[in-house]
């Protein structure tokens, strides 16, 4: 045998030992996240708007221009900038080129034009679709008073140009576009191809870093990364289960090992705390976020602002977020959270329990006598049920009244509670987060009439004429002076009754490195999930 074909021999039984050893070493371990979570209540197409519930879909799912950083800074995502007109009316934006979708067709200044104006459109039924009002014309195509969506407030000048133009100077604007999914684009290809199923497993097509593999309903959606996405990619396979309940059933599959984060149940707080491993796992986002009652103020009693003003006042609020909901919420009189523009402590109502009593005896229910059965209706969730035995409690204790419970399955809360916008009640379990430190999305985006997500049915000329001052108001202070004297209208004629500023208790594995809640406090992120053992 020659050298020659001794080295080739030699170089052929190396690289056979390489193949064998290369097949022979394990696997790298697969990232998986397993997180617990529910159903959507509601479609995950962002232009049909959506409740808290599904906003962990969208905001791992989807991405728009940009996005809200802790403390409130601006990050653009999808655009590069934008230059706005002196007088604040309009806006152009430019766009990110290399942006695409989850197919690898490219992101558009036209999709963002077809999802604002599909938003609109009264057809779509976004829930969230006030948010669009601040776009020209944009309420008026709602309403269906104009019915040409090329005179609506926003248009593609090219591929990378969208030009926005607003009904006047909208102080909540740049902001409301970095935080609210509402401004996501949306796939035109995919939503013209299958229509209102575009959103399914099958069919879906996203641009944040996150798509669907699979989803069976109320069991279980896989997330896996968006192999298009343009930023650091994500690595993990994101598992979520899927239960009614997860807030109080998620502790005992994280404590048998069977996901890696749980909701943190407001009856075991206390003992979570004082637990040497849970203890140390535990984890409180503090939320952009309000908890409160609600009445329907033209159903008798209630149609009563001084029986509302002593419902307020009796309220024993430290009592009920340290005490009967451990700690898991700080103490509201006011709608608005410290922190955000508008929030005021210097509110009118005072005088507690005595001052309840006088307002209810002027009523006409001196000691609660004569006051008829009044109905607290909340969803038949542990957390909800807590505050109603808990309010019922304290409104006997105070002002000798019966309050009763009505609960119902959540879905079936949804139902009724949109249902009420023309059927009366007396009160229900209600709670508002917003995506950004601001008043307007409490106030314009929720409490007014003119959209009364909470049915309420309270209308006050002075609150909207602050309220609607405050949205095309530039000045910071002066914005804020117009919303304090709102606060201090909602707090005298009480259509509703805040009494917690809502945080999120949760607990994460050691394990578990890179994971992130929006600033909301509300939303989780999983892009930069890494499994780390």
């Amino acid at each position: 045998m020659t050298s020659r074909l001794r080295l080739l021999v030699l170089a052929l039984a190396l690289a056979a030992l390489v193949a064998t050893l290369v097949s022979a070493a394990p696997a790298p371990t697969e990232q998986v996240f397993r997180y617990p979570f529910r159903e959507p209540d509601h479609p995950i197409d962002p232009t049909k708007g959506g409740t808290l519930f599904n906003g962990h879909y969208k905001a791992n799912l989807f991405e728009g221009m940009a996005e809200t950083l802790p403390g409130g800074k601006i990050n653009w995502t999808g655009a590069i900038g934008y230059k706005a007109s002196d007088d604040g009316k309009t806006y152009v934006f430019t766009l990110r080129r290399g942006v695409k979708w989850s197919d690898g067709t490219p992101v558009t200044a036209q999709d963002y034009e077809f999802a604002w104006k599909r938003g609109l459109d009264p057809k779509t039924a976004n829930i969230n679709v006030s948010n669009l009002f601040a776009l020209k014309n944009g309420q008026a195509f709602n309403k269906g008073d104009l019915k040409d969506p090329g005179q609506v407030g926003v248009k593609a000048r090219d591929d990378y140009t969208l030009e926005v133009a607003l009904e006047g100077p909208t102080g909540w604007f740049l902001g409301s576009v970095a935080a609210d999914t509402v401004w996501f684009p949306v796939p035109r290809h995919a939503v013209t191809k299958h229509g209102e199923r575009w959103t399914e497993a099958e069919n879906i097509v996203t641009n944040g870093p996150f798509t669907i593999q699979s989803w069976r309903h109320d069991q279980q959606m896989v997330l896996v990364p968006n192999p298009q996405y343009w930023r650091e990619k994500a690595v993990v396979r994101v598992v979520i289960s899927m239960t009614n309940d997860p807030q109080s059933t998620s502790l005992a599959a994280y404590e048998t090992g069977e996901v890696d984060w749980a909701w943190a149940p407001l009856t075991q707080l206390n003992q979570i705390r004082s637990h040497p491993v849970l203890g140390k796992e535990l984890k409180v986002a503090v939320q952009t976020a309000t908890w409160f009652t609600v009445f329907d103020v033209t159903n008798p009693p209630f149609n009563d602002g001084r029986v509302r003003r002593a419902f307020y006042l009796t309220l024993d609020r430290p009592r009920l977020t340290q005490s009967f909901l451990q700690g898991a919420l700080r103490p509201a009189t006011s709608l608005t959270p410290p922190g955000v523009l508008g929030h005021t402590a210097n509110l009118p109502m005072a005088g507690g329990v005595p001052e309840g009593r006088r307002l209810m005896a002027e009523a006409g229910f001196p000691d609660g006598r004569g006051f008829p059965a009044a109905t607290y209706t909340t969803p038949n969730l542990t957390e909800d049920r807590i505050v109603a035995e808990a309010l019922q409690q304290m409104w006997k204790q105070a002002l000798n009244v019966n309050v009763q419970i009505e609960l119902l399955e959540r879905r079936a809360f949804q139902s009724w509670r949109s249902a009420r916008r023309t059927q009366p009640y007396h009160m229900h379990y209600g709670g508002w987060t917003v995506s950004f430190a601001d008043a307007s999305p409490f106030h314009n985006g929720m409490l007014t009439s003119q959209i009364d997500r909470q049915n309420h049915k309270w209308r006050n000329p002075k609150y909207e004429e602050l309220i609607w001052r405050g949205a095309v108001t530039l000045d910071p202070p002066k914005r804020r002076q117009l919303y304090e004297e709102a606060e201090r209208i909602v707090a005298l004629d009480a259509p509703i009754i805040p009494w917690g500023y809502r945080t999120k208790p949760y607990l994460l594995k050691p394990y578990v490195q890179g994971f992130e809640t929006h600033s909301s406090g509300w939303v989780d992120l999983f892009r930069k999930v890494r499994i780390v053992r």
